[in-house]
């Protein structure tokens, strides 16, 4: 079954979307500003970065130590 919708129409959906999706993480780091929230979600990205780096790091720290016996 095909809705009956023009690829102009199609067009307009996604942008919209796009668009509410947009405004929903503004809404969700309590900022009206889209420059804000886009910053917030950059810099939260590389703070996740971060933590996954450091866990990962110290889990081959311990891994290497225990491979050569260091207490």
């Amino acid at each position: 079954m095909t809705p009956d919708v023009t690829w102009e129409e199609y067009d307009e959906l996604r942008r919209l979307r796009a668009e509410v999706a947009e405004y929903r993480q503004a809404i969700t780091w309590d900022t009206t500003c889209l420059n804000c929230s886009s910053l917030l979600d950059a810099n939260y990205q590389l703070y996740v970065r971060v933590e996954q780096a450091e866990d990962r790091a110290a889990r081959w720290k311990a891994s290497y130590e225990k491979a050569v016996g260091v207490e």
